[in-house]
C-alpha cells in the first residue's frame, strides 16, 4: 500500500484520511500501526480522525512516534459552539429549540444533525418540561453508533452503566451503586474502565459524574430492561429516602418505581407538587399523583384536582383549569356545600378571566339560588363575587348595591374577620367603579381597617381580596395604600405559589407605583409582572405589555415604549374588559405618539371610542387619558375641529366623577387645544387650567402628572409674558420631573427657563433678529433634532404651521439648515 502512495506522491502531494478508528478491527489497526511506523518516501500525509480515549495502545504509540517524525499530525476537535450548532441545523427552528437541540446533542454535530433531521422540536421542549432527565427519544441512527460503542462493554461495566443511567446525569456514585446493588469496590473499577471508554467523564464535586453526551445517557437507559428500571429507580428513591432528601428530589423516581394506589408514593409526589418551585414543576407531580391514585372519587383526588387546576390557572391554561373544575362540580356531593361553593367561585373566577362574563354570572347566581343557608361564608363568598362581577361590568347599579350590602350586613352577623374583610373589600372594589365614588371613600376606610388586621396566614386564604383592596385604592386615587397592600399580596402570592395572585397584584403595583412618579421602582415590578405575563393567557400577556409600556413611556424611553406597544398591539382583541382592560389602547397610542406614528395613535384611539360598549365599560381616569392623547395626535394631524371635540368630551367625562386624575386629564387636552389657538384670551386660560391640574394631582401625589401640569404651566405662563411665575413653576417641574426619572421633560424644562433667563419679554434678538415666541419655541426644539412631527405633536399644532414657523426663522436668520440654525442661535452645531 504505501508503494502505491509513494508512486502517487510523485505526481503530487497526496492525503489519506482515516476517519472513526475507534471502531477499527484489530487487523486494520496492526496495518495501520505498520504504516506508521515506516512512513513511505515522498510528500504523504496521513490523517487520523478518533475519539482518543477509545483509541487502541498500539495505535496511540504508532501515531506519537509518526508525529515526533513529522509524519503525522494529532488535532484535537472541540464540540461545536452554540453559533455554529445553529449554522448546521439552519434556520427552519426556533432558537428555544435550537437551544434545546444543542444541550441534548452536547455539541456533537453528528448527533445534532439527527436530532434537528428527526424533527424532535417540539416534542423535544414538551418531554423536557414532562421528563427533563430523559427528554427526548434518540433517532435511530444515533442509537445504533451508540449501540455498536456499547457492545464493546464488559457486562459488569454495561451493569454500572446502567445504574448510572437511572441515577441522573450528571450522577452520584452511590446512587449508581445502589440502583445495581453492586459492591462499591467493583463499581469505582467499572467507573474507571467507562472514563477510559469515554463513556462518562469526572466532574468538579467528589464522587460525581456525567456522560459524555446526554443522548448517551438516554440511549443506555432507554437500551435497559423496562422491569430492571423499575426495581432500580426503587433502590434509588429508597437510598434518597435514607439521606433524607426532600420528597421534590425524590419524586422522579418514585413516579418511576411506584405501584398503583401505593399511599407512600402518593404523599410523596403530593408532597411534591405543593412544594415545587414553579406552576409547571407542581402540574407535573399532581398529574402523576392523579394517575397513580387511579379513578374513582374520593377527597384526597379532589383536593389534588383543585391543586391542579390552580397551576393551569397559573400557566394561563385556563381551558384546562376550566375543564378540571367543572368536572369536580358533576361529582362533588351536594351535601358539600363548602366546597361546591368554593368551586363556583373559582369556575365563576376562571370565566371571568377569559372574558366569559354571562357564563361566569350563570354559575354564580345559580350556586346562590340552590344555596339553603342565606346567613353562611359562603353566601357572603358568592354575593361579594356576583357584587364584583356586577359593578365591573355597570350591569345593573341598583342590584349591584343591594348585592354588595346584603353580603356586609351577613358578614357582620356571621361575626369573622376574614369573612367580613373579604365581604368588605369586594364591596369596595365594586364601588370604586361605580359614580358613587364618594361613598366608596368612606367604605374604603372601614375595609382597610379590617384586612389590616388580619395577620398573614388569614391573607394567605384569601388573596383575592387583598386584590381587590389594592385595585380599589388604585381606582379611588389612594396610591401608597394600593402599592402597599399590593405588596403584602405578592409576597404571600409568592410564599404559597399562586401564580395568578402574583401576576395581578404585580400588574396594580406597577400602575400606582407610575401614579406616584416613583418610575424606577415601577420599571422593576412591570419586568417583574411580564415575567409572570408569559406564563398567562394572551390577554393577560398583552396587559403585562401595555403596564411595561406605560411605565417606559411615562420614564419617555420611546424606543422600549414603541418596542412593547408592537409587540402588545396583536393581543388588544383579545383582551377582556379589567380594571386595567380599557388602560391598553391609549397606552400603545401614547407609544406611537412619542415615536411620530401619530396616524397610527389616532386611528387606534378612534377605534377604541367606536366601541359603544367601552364607554360603558371604561372607569372615568383611563377614558380621560384616551381622549387626552386622542387630542394632542388630532392637533399633530392639523385637525383642530376634532381635537377640540375630544377635549370637550373628557371635560363632560370628568365633570362629577369625584376624581382628581380624570379632571388633570381632561384640563390637559382643553390647554392643548387653547395653546394651539395662541390668542392672548385663550393662552389665559389655558395657564389658569393647567395651574388647576397641578393643584389637582397633587392632592393626589400624583407626582409625575403634577410635574408635567407644572411643565404646562410654565410654558403657558411664558406665552402670556408673566416671565417671573413661568421660572418658578418650570423650576419646580425640573425638581419633580428628576426625582421621577422624567430625563426627557426635565431636560425641556430646563431648556424653556433658559430661553426665558436670556429673554426678556418673551423674544430673542440675534444680530438684531428678533423672533415671536412661537417661532423661539419650534427653533429651540428643531436644533433639538426632533422631527417635524414631533416638533408639532409637542407643541400642539399640525405639521405644517412647524414648517411655516420654520420658513419664516430661516429666512429671519439668514440661515438654510438646522445645523446653521444652531450656530445662529447658541454658537455651538446641533446635537447629532
Amino acid at each position: 500500500m504505501w508503494q502505491l502512495l509513494a508512486a502517487l506522491s510523485h505526481r503530487q502531494p497526496v492525503l489519506v484520511v482515516l476517519d472513526d478508528m475507534q471502531w477499527a478491527d484489530r487487523a486494520t489497526g496492526e496495518l495501520m500501526a505498520h504504516l506508521m511506523r515506516l512512513p513511505p518516501q515522498g510528500p504523504v500525509m496521513l490523517a487520523v480522525a478518533s475519539r482518543l480515549a477509545q483509541f487502541s495502545p498500539m495505535l496511540a504509540g504508532s501515531l506519537e512516534r509518526a508525529q515526533r517524525d513529522g509524519f503525522a499530525l494529532l488535532l484535537q476537535l472541540q464540540t461545536l459552539s452554540e453559533t455554529d450548532a445553529a449554522r448546521l441545523v439552519g434556520e427552519g427552528l426556533d432558537a428555544a429549540t435550537r437551544a434545546e437541540l444543542y444541550r441534548q446533542s452536547g455539541g456533537n454535530p453528528f448527533y445534532l444533525q439527527e436530532l434537528a433531521r428527526a424533527r424532535h422540536g417540539d416534542r423535544l421542549l414538551a418531554q423536557a418540561q414532562q421528563l427533563p432527565d430523559l427528554a427526548v427519544e434518540v433517532p435511530d441512527p444515533v442509537r445504533g453508533a451508540i449501540a455498536a460503542e456499547l457492545r464493546a462493554l464488559d457486562p459488569d461495566d454495561w451493569r454500572a452503566l446502567e445504574g448510572a443511567a437511572a441515577a441522573g446525569d450528571p450522577f452520584d456514585v452511590d446512587l449508581a451503586r445502589a440502583a445495581i446493588d453492586a459492591p462499591e469496590r467493583d463499581v469505582l473499577a467499572a467507573l474507571d474502565r467507562l472514563v477510559a471508554a469515554d463513556l462518562v467523564a469526572a466532574t468538579d464535586v467528589p464522587r460525581r459524574f456525567r456522560f459524555r453526551h446526554p443522548l448517551v445517557r438516554t440511549a443506555v437507559y432507554g437500551l435497559s430492561g423496562a422491569g430492571w428500571r423499575i426495581d432500580a429507580h426503587r433502590r434509588i428513591a429508597d437510598a434518597l429516602a435514607a439521606r433524607g432528601v426532600p420528597a421534590i428530589g425524590r419524586a422522579h423516581h418514585v413516579e418511576r418505581s411506584a405501584s398503583l394506589a401505593d399511599e407512600d408514593a402518593l404523599d410523596t409526589l403530593e408532597e411534591a407538587g405543593l412544594t415545587a418551585p414553579d406552576p409547571l414543576t407542581a402540574a407535573r407531580w399532581f398529574e402523576a399523583t392523579l394517575r397513580l391514585l387511579g379513578d374513582g372519587s374520593s377527597p384526597r383526588r379532589r383536593q389534588l384536582m383543585i391543586a391542579l387546576a390552580g397551576s393551569y390557572a397559573s400557566l394561563g391554561r385556563l381551558d384546562d383549569a376550566n375543564s378540571l373544575i367543572g368536572d369536580l362540580l358533576i361529582e362533588v356531593p351536594e351535601e358539600d356545600v363548602a366546597l361546591r361553593t368554593r368551586l363556583e367561585v373559582y369556575l365563576a373566577g376562571i370565566e371571568h378571566y377569559q372574558g366569559k362574563w354571562e357564563q361566569s354570572r350563570t354559575h354564580l347566581r345559580g350556586a346562590l339560588r340552590s344555596l339553603h343557608d342565606r346567613q353562611s361564608p359562603e353566601a357572603v363568598l358568592l354575593l361579594s363575587e356576583l357584587c364584583f362581577g356586577l359593578g365591573s361590568t355597570d350591569v345593573d347599579p341598583d342590584e349591584t348595591e343591594a348585592l354588595g350590602t346584603e353580603a356586609v350586613a351577613i358578614a357582620e352577623g356571621l361575626g369573622d374577620p376574614v369573612v367580613m374583610g373579604a365581604a368588605h373589600a369586594y364591596r369596595a372594589c365594586s364601588m370604586a367603579a361605580r359614580p358613587e365614588r364618594l361613598k366608596a371613600r368612606e367604605f374604603l376606610h372601614d375595609t382597610v381597617r379590617w384586612l389590616d388586621g388580619l395577620d398573614d396566614s388569614q391573607w394567605a386564604g384569601n388573596l383575592e381580596a387583598g386584590i381587590k383592596l389594592g385595585w380599589a385604592e388604585y381606582l379611588l386615587e389612594h396610591h401608597e395604600g394600593s402599592v402597599e397592600h399590593f405588596r403584602r399580596v405578592t409576597r404571600l402570592a409568592r410564599d404559597t405559589r399562586q401564580g395568578q395572585s402574583v401576576w395581578l397584584a404585580g400588574a396594580g403595583q406597577a400602575l400606582a407605583l407610575a401614579a406616584l412618579g416613583r418610575l424606577p421602582e415601577a420599571a422593576v415590578v412591570a419586568e417583574d409582572t411580564l415575567d409572570a405575563g408569559g406564563l398567562l393567557g394572551p390577554g393577560q400577556q398583552g396587559w403585562s405589555l401595555a403596564i411595561r409600556c406605560h411605565v417606559a413611556t411615562a420614564a419617555e424611553d420611546s424606543k422600549a415604549a414603541r418596542l412593547l406597544a408592537e409587540e402588545g398591539i396583536d393581543d388588544l382583541a383579545s383582551m377582556p374588559f379589567f380594571p386595567i382592560g380599557a388602560l391598553v389602547a391609549w397606552v400603545f397610542a401614547e407609544a406611537f405618539l412619542a415615536n411620530s406614528q401619530v396616524a397610527r395613535a389616532r386611528d387606534l384611539l378612534r377605534r377604541q371610542l367606536s366601541d359603544v360598549a367601552w364607554h360603558t365599560e371604561c372607569l372615568p381616569t383611563q377614558h380621560c387619558r384616551v381622549l387626552e392623547v386622542l387630542t394632542r395626535s388630532e392637533l399633530a394631524l392639523g385637525r383642530t375641529q376634532e381635537a377640540a371635540e375630544a377635549a370637550a368630551l373628557a371635560e363632560e367625562v370628568a365633570s362629577g366623577c369625584h376624581l382628581a386624575m380624570p379632571g388633570v386629564f381632561a384640563r390637559w387636552a382643553r390647554c392643548a387645544v387653547l395653546l394651539a389657538e395662541r390668542s392672548p384670551s385663550a393662552v389665559a386660560q389655558a395657564s389658569s387650567l393647567a395651574r388647576e391640574a397641578v393643584w389637582l394631582a397633587g392632592g393626589v401625589n400624583a407626582r409625575l402628572e403634577e410635574a408635567r401640569s407644572r411643565l404646562l404651566t410654565g410654558r403657558a405662563l411664558a406665552l402670556a409674558g408673566e416671565r417671573d411665575h413661568a421660572v418658578a413653576e418650570l423650576e419646580a417641574a425640573a425638581g419633580l420631573l428628576g426625582a421621577c426619572g422624567a430625563e426627557g421633560s426635565k431636560a425641556e424644562a430646563m431648556a424653556a427657563l433658559r430661553r426665558l433667563r436670556n429673554q426678556p419679554g418673551g423674544r430673542r434678538a440675534t444680530d438684531g433678529v428678533t423672533l415671536t415666541a412661537r417661532e423661539q419655541e419650534v427653533a429651540a426644539l428643531a436644533i433639538r433634532h426632533l422631527t417635524t412631527v414631533e416638533i408639532a405633536a409637542e407643541l400642539f399644532i399640525s405639521a405644517k404651521t412647524v414648517e411655516t414657523h420654520l420658513a419664516h426663522i430661516y429666512a429671519k436668520l439668514g440661515v438654510s439648515s438646522r445645523r446653521a440654525l444652531a450656530r445662529a442661535l447658541t454658537g455651538e452645531p446641533a446635537p447629532r
